[in-house]
């Protein structure tokens, strides 16, 4: 507050309850009891009072905005954490109308390929520029955009979902991995919770869309996070400061993505048999 102001420091603590909502689902927090009751009607409203009249979630408030943020980018909060707001919201049972319509705002601005592209990272590809409206999507916004809707009961099925993984497969391609800004690296940086995206991440999101292991890009996941899990039976957070027994949490995590992946094919032949 005393380098950007008060509006920045807002929009920080905006991004920290976030997370914090995120951590809570992670323990298997509800909202009930005298000493929490109303905790997670005021965080929602914190968040959703953002809304704007298009549907969508603006988390960088107009006094922040007015800020050269050219000069000072790390101020306004990236337009990913609006994906993982919606989808920790769903995630804890809250329904709202809000809600509903971000989700139909990011079917209306689903770009070419499946995926999303805020203004923002457009500057990542700066030496693409060339290739004008074929700029690739960017796969943070669409992993967390895909996450909040796989969450939605409504669209977790749907064509919108489905081209997001869809456009999340391709972009996790080794042949095709975005090197710009190290982005082809974080597929192997796994973390829970995970504030950005890795290949457990987008293993989870495929098979809670329907994707099985009859897809070739669903098997080239699964065994990417089986070749990342250690001697010990673990697997270990890429984070320098990891969460309180973050690596039991992923170990977790790795371990049910992996199970649903298998059953899921099991379910599949008996059914045919």
């Amino acid at each position: 507050m005393r380098t950007y102001g008060e509006a920045a420091a807002s929009d920080k603590a905006l991004v920290e309850t976030i997370k914090n909502l995120a951590l809570l689902h992670l323990y298997c927090w509800r909202d009930e009891g005298e000493y929490v009751e109303g905790y997670l009607e005021e965080a929602k409203e914190l968040i959703l009072g953002r809304a704007q009249p298009d549907g969508s979630l603006k988390l960088a408030s107009d006094a922040s905005l007015e800020i050269n943020d050219k000069e000072r980018p790390e101020i306004l909060p990236p337009d990913h954490w609006v994906g993982t707001a919606a989808a920790i919201l769903l995630r804890l049972g809250v329904e709202d109308q809000r809600i509903d319509r971000l989700i139909s705002w990011l079917e209306v601005n689903q770009r070419f390929d499946g995926g999303w592209l805020p203004e923002i990272y457009k500057e990542q590809y700066r030496e693409k520029e060339d290739a004008g409206s074929e700029l690739p999507s960017h796969p943070l916004s669409t992993a967390c955009f895909a996450q909040a809707l796989i969450a939605h009961p409504q669209s977790r099925r749907e064509e919108t979902a489905r081209r997001a993984i869809e456009c999340l497969l391709s972009l996790s391609l080794p042949s095709t991995r975005l090197s710009t800004a190290g982005l082809d690296m974080q597929w192997e940086r796994l973390a829970e919770p995970q504030w950005g995206f890795d290949t457990l991440k987008l293993l989870h999101s495929a098979l809670d869309a329907g994707f099985d292991l009859e897809n070739e890009g669903v098997v080239r996941l699964a065994n990417r996070v089986v070749g990342l899990q250690l001697s010990s039976g673990l697997w270990r957070s890429s984070r320098k400061r990891p969460e309180p027994d973050e690596d039991l949490f992923l170990t977790l995590s790795a371990t049910v993505a992996l199970k649903k992946a298998f059953e899921s094919v099991e379910s599949k032949d008996s059914h045919e048999g």
